[in-house]
């Protein structure tokens, strides 16, 4: 991946499987969290991060997955 060098905005799709507990918003912050450890995130700030939706599906098999989409925004107002 390439680092996000601009803000962004982030799409997460949980596919939970049946053998998911635990809160899927819990995992939003770890993800990001690991986005910046691994440089592919500036920073996971409001700043940087100036939005995010997240969408949930549901598997039948017993693994879950996370489907992540980074746009950058490019140069906006980031003063906020």
């Amino acid at each position: 991946m390439v680092k996000a060098t601009q803000p962004v905005f982030i799409e997460y799709l949980f596919t939970l499987g049946t053998s998911f507990r635990g809160d899927v918003s819990n995992r939003i912050k770890l993800v990001e969290d690991a986005l910046v450890k691994c440089a592919i995130l500036e920073d996971d700030n409001h700043k940087f991060v100036k939005g995010f939706s997240v969408n949930l599906d549901y598997a039948k098999q017993k693994h879950s997955t996370l489907t992540l989409t980074i746009h950058e925004l490019g140069n906006i107002n980031s003063s906020n």
